[in-house]
């Protein structure tokens, strides 16, 4: 699993750390040759490895561990991400939420997240394998107290930053879902030491607001960003 998420660059920092290393065994390798050979032409036995050997031993066997995952870190890598594409590419599964009025679709191994705060008015789904989740939901227009959608989104934004550390908001665009206005906007921060990016995609029913927020971690948006777009916009109203 760790191999799994390690990024492609991070192999050829490994190799890098392994040539050094091996620089520093044949370096270590020359001053354990001199003492042996001294202590043959002084007719002495060397009962015991010197310790400059033994560190030349250690360091040769750390780099081979190093040029060994350098090797299997970017496959391991590729082959998570052809496996997530898969998934992405193949059948959708259909999730209805707000008494079944609103639906939004996920690849198939996305799972319903238990959780007693959220209410039939929202859904909160799960990839568990790569560590990405959404909610949706829908608040009736009554029940708040919003003059437009971008004083929604505005709301939506400070209740993240209150709980962030060192906040940032990507460039706000206004869309259309289901002939609806709608906006959508990046945001990324520090949550209790965790960095994530939130991905928020607000419309405006004739009585209702609804929101698909998605969040994950840096690395994992880089690499879904493309899926997050797609759960987006697969929301629609039911008729």
């Amino acid at each position: 699993e760790l191999l799994g998420v390690i990024a492609p660059s991070t192999g050829q920092g490994l190799a890098g750390i392994g040539g050094l290393l091996m620089l520093v065994a044949l370096g270590c390798s020359v001053p354990a040759l001199v003492v042996r050979r001294r202590a043959q032409q002084s007719g002495s036995v060397v009962r015991h490895l010197p310790w400059l050997r033994k560190v030349n031993f250690g360091l040769l066997a750390v780099t081979v561990l190093l040029l060994m995952l350098s090797l299997i870190a970017p496959a391991m890598n590729a082959a998570r991400t052809a496996q997530s594409q898969a998934v992405a590419d193949g059948p959708w599964s259909e999730h209805s939420f707000a008494n079944a009025g609103f639906q939004v679709s996920t690849p198939a191994n996305w799972e319903v997240h238990a959780d007693p705060s959220i209410t039939n008015a929202g859904i909160w789904l799960t990839d568990r394998q790569n560590d990405l989740h959404l909610i949706a939901s829908a608040t009736q227009k009554q029940d708040v107290a919003f003059p437009s959608l971008e004083a929604l989104q505005q709301q939506v934004l400070q209740t993240l930053q209150q709980n962030a550390v060192d906040p940032r908001i990507g460039e706000k665009m206004q869309i259309q879902v289901d002939d609806r206005p709608a906006v959508e906007v990046a945001m990324a921060g520090t949550f209790n030491g965790v960095n994530l990016i939130f991905y928020s995609r607000l419309v405006e029913y004739p009585d209702t607001w609804v929101e698909v927020r998605l969040w994950t971690t840096p690395s994992r948006f880089q690499e879904h960003e493309a899926t997050f777009g797609r759960i987006a916009s697969t929301l629609h109203q039911k008729k």
